[in-house]
């Protein structure tokens, strides 16, 4: 989705009266469809159905087609044995200098970690390599949309890249260590051609080349429905266990009365079901936008109201700054739930008036400033197109932390979720925290992230955790089953505990993990116990569960995850805790 501004939301159409079928003569207009195929193997069938009816097939790969087919022979072709699912097509829109700053209140770092050895995917506009910021740090560009060129003609890409490795100048990015496969997948009318039939060879492509956290800022906005590119991504992570693909939520946040229903939130305030696709996948790490402290430069100044009058006309957010509070979200971040219950975003970031580097073919008028330092130039833009390259920073530094310092070389992208969410903060301002004021719920997720109580490089607490990814032997196979550990706290204090697995594709949760905590005393505790409009009990809807204790008695601790539905066996999982504990590591019990 573009940076800067958000588009305007399109309220879906009104209910129509029942009426009669149309007259046999009216045809309705053609659109574009996607087809997603149970195997390779049904594709010709679906093809030669397709040429039966007169239907034209715009581009076909191993396990998808897409369609030019009216809604009529759509609602045929979804009824072919072969078929999984058929989506209407909607095309993708692309959707750091004080962000650095909030994610660690305090410089230097106190480990060394700068993302050193890892390789971050980016899939964007494009990218400035002459750039300063990018010399040393680009391992491979792969011109997707124009042959031979991968410059930048919109500048989100360079803006977004350089967030997340930009190494020199005013701009310090945060894995300044790390090197990028940047995918450029815009084309020369500004649409993102680039991006393949299937996102399984987006990302297959960056992982050949060693990456192993791929940034997606771009999606369509679909009201928080669970879309084909949504199984494409769970397909893909669930097929490559070690591979983390981060998702901006989008841009569609709004105060504005929804259409149809009833608000879900009080005037003034942003309301629900926005998230865009594939943001709405379960095992992507989907990233809202919080407000950066910023004071000044860009929007900073500016009122909700004034630069958007027709998304936030009433107070509190139509007078509120764009920037400056960092417990409170940004207007434009799109909230969750999906339409399948599920929170999103997972966490978020800051996402307004960051500042980054500005490609040299971007127009100005893309950013909403522009400035030149030490002969560079930079831009400011906002948007959770911002937010999720600051994520997929972070990310790149838990990596390296655990291969250096944990010696645990292949981390799934369970456990990098599962420590990113164990070390979120909740953020207090009342748009962060309206109609449900616990975490997790439908604007901040998990919460913002915060590196002081995600990883312990200030020894203030231990980390320990269990990722059996590839212990085929401590898997769940089967309902009913349990896996057990036991660890010691050696004082009273913050305890935080958070389960997270890859699930199978398909929309909502298809194995169903449950966390459950027993404290010393025998008293029990459950993980999610605050999820919003929960019905019920153990959280049947998500696939990260959490556990956060503020005053958790020293004493000894006995974690059980449990399985309730196994449709796809086997299911591992990741198991993280953090506090005052007697050593970093979990015991089997």
């Amino acid at each position: 989705m573009l940076g800067w501004p958000p588009p305007p939301a399109v309220p879906p159409p009104a209910p129509a009266l029942a009426v009669a079928p149309a007259p046999a003569a009216q045809v309705s207009t053609p659109d574009l469809y996607d087809v997603l195929l149970h195997e390779p193997a049904r594709r010709p069938e679906v093809e030669a159905f397709a040429a039966q009816n007169a239907i034209r097939v715009v581009a076909a790969s191993n396990r998808k087609l897409r369609v030019e087919a009216t809604p009529e022979q759509a609602d045929a072709i979804n009824d072919l044995d072969g078929v999984v699912l058929v989506d209407e097509y909607v095309p993708p829109k692309l959707y750091v200098d004080r962000a650095r700053l909030v994610v660690w209140p305090a410089a230097p770092l106190p480990a060394p970690l700068t993302g050193q050895g890892e390789i971050v995917g980016v899939a964007d506009s494009g990218i400035d390599e002459a750039h300063v910021v990018f010399q040393g740090r680009v391992h491979k560009v792969v011109a997707r949309a124009r042959a031979g060129d991968a410059s930048d003609p919109h500048g989100h890409g360079t803006h977004v890249a350089a967030t997340i490795v930009g190494g020199q100048g005013p701009q310090l990015g945060i894995a300044p260590g790390a090197k990028l496969v940047f995918q450029s997948v815009m084309d020369d009318t500004g649409d993102l051609s680039g991006l393949p039939l299937e996102l399984d060879t987006l990302f297959a492509e960056a992982y050949a080349e060693g990456a192993r956290i791929h940034n997606d800022s771009w999606g369509a906005d679909l009201a928080a429905a669970y879309s084909v590119t949504s199984l494409e991504v769970d397909r893909f992570v669930h097929e490559h266990k070690d591979m983390l693909v981060v998702v901006a939520a989008g841009n569609a946040g709004s105060s504005v009365d929804p259409m149809p229903g009833p608000r879900r939130t009080q005037v003034g305030f942003v309301e629900w079901g926005s998230v865009g696709a594939p943001a709405t996948s379960k095992n992507a790490l989907v990233v809202g936008a919080s407000r950066s402290d910023r004071k000044d430069g860009g929007l900073a100044k500016r009122k909700y109201g004034d630069v958007w009058p027709g998304e936030f006309a009433d107070p509190p957010i139509a007078v509120q700054a764009v920037s400056g509070d960092p417990e409170c979200m940004a207007g434009f971040s799109s909230r969750g739930p999906c339409n399948d219950h599920r929170i999103k975003p997972d966490v978020v970031a800051p996402g307004t008036d960051i500042l980054s580097a500005r490609a040299a073919t971007a127009p100005p008028s893309n950013f909403a400033e522009v400035i030149q330092r030490d002969g560079a130039a930079y831009g400011y833009m906002s948007g959770t197109s911002m937010a999720a390259p600051i994520v997929a920073g972070v990310a790149a530094l838990i990596r390296e932390y655990l291969r250096v310092e944990r010696g645990h070389p292949e981390p799934s992208a369970a456990l990098l979720k599962a420590i990113i969410v164990n070390g979120t903060r909740r953020l207090a301002g009342a748009d962060a925290t309206a109609d449900h004021p616990e975490l997790p719920n439908f604007h901040q997720g998990f919460g913002a992230i915060h590196l002081p109580t995600t990883l312990p490089l200030d020894r203030s607490f231990a980390l320990a955790f269990v990722d059996n990814w590839k212990t085929p032997q401590d898997h769940l196979t089967k309902p009913g089953m349990r896996r057990r550990f036991r660890f010691t706290t050696t004082k009273p204090g913050a305890l935080r505990l958070t389960l997270a697995y890859t699930d199978p594709p398909g929309r909502g949760v298809q194995n169903d993990l449950s966390l459950f905590v027993e404290m010393p005393g025998g008293v029990k505790r459950l993980g999610n116990e605050n999820v919003p409009l929960a019905v019920f009990r153990p959280d049947p809807d998500n696939n990260v569960e959490t556990l956060r204790l503020e005053n958790a008695p020293a004493g000894d601790y006995l974690i059980q995850v449990t399985s309730t539905t196994i449709l796809h066996p086997p299911q591992d999982f990741a198991l993280v805790v953090a506090g005052a504990l007697a050593k970093p590591a979990l015991d089997p019990a």
